[in-house]
């Protein structure tokens, strides 16, 4: 497991986000993004530490059941997976993580009606979270629900642009805004702020990758990243 630190609303939070997405959730197949990051972890230091209240933490045998779900999943072994991380949010309904990690299992099972309402709950509980939003896109827009996943979307991308906070960020949460773009207003857009962001960072290999897949309009790429980034 990644680092531990805390999200705006105080609850202890484990960064499954040291990549481009939920990364120690998920497998990819993807080892040229590697190095880019997109994720929870951004956001824990994002916030002032005097406006944060208690940390949440969680039950004991949660997270015990919720890290043999996360084992489970990035072995692929769906079925153990999804019972774990049911059996960990039973045990303790206020651990996002766990609930996360059952989000990330129903879409990796193709259960994608029953993911989107996994993350559609995820984006109630962490509201000010956009990534949970952008994962939420992508499965409503999997299903053809293509109002609702604009509207993520929309979130999505508010969210990354306060983390930015009006600069330039740094070239994570530059990415992170240059994706939902695209999956928000298209190629054209998008390449504008993948432009500023190269002419900043010229070697960031991420940002190279994508840009061409975006040139090359594909857009399924894009989306399967976002899902399995890895280390």
């Amino acid at each position: 497991m990644a680092q531990t630190g805390t999200d705006r609303h105080g609850q202890t939070r484990k960064h499954p986000w040291a990549r481009v997405f939920f990364g120690h959730f998920v497998h990819s197949v993807h080892p040229v993004l590697a190095a880019c990051l997109i994720g929870l972890p951004l956001l824990a230091g994002c916030y002032q530490q005097n406006t944060r209240p208690p940390a949440y933490v969680p039950k004991t045998h949660a997270v015990e059941l919720h890290g043999r779900a996360a084992a489970a999943l990035r072995g692929q072994d769906y079925q153990t997976a999804l019972r774990l991380a049911d059996a960990a949010v039973a045990e303790d309904p206020a651990y996002a993580e766990a609930a996360l990690t059952r989000a990330v299992t129903l879409a990796r099972m193709g259960r994608l009606e029953a993911a989107a309402d996994a993350y559609g709950a995820l984006a109630e509980q962490w509201p000010g979270h956009p990534e949970v939003h952008a994962m939420r896109g992508i499965v409503l827009e999997k299903v053809g629900r293509d109002t609702d996943a604009r509207e993520a979307y929309k979130a999505a991308l508010g969210g990354f642009n306060e983390l930015a906070g009006g600069g330039e960020p740094e070239p994570k949460v530059w990415l992170q805004q240059a994706l939902s773009v695209y999956l928000l207003e298209g190629e054209s857009d998008a390449l504008v702020v993948l432009n500023r962001l190269l002419g900043k960072y010229p070697d960031y290999a991420p940002a190279l990758e994508i840009k061409r897949r975006v040139l090359a309009g594909d857009r399924s790429f894009v989306m399967q990243w976002l899902e399995d980034p890895r280390d």
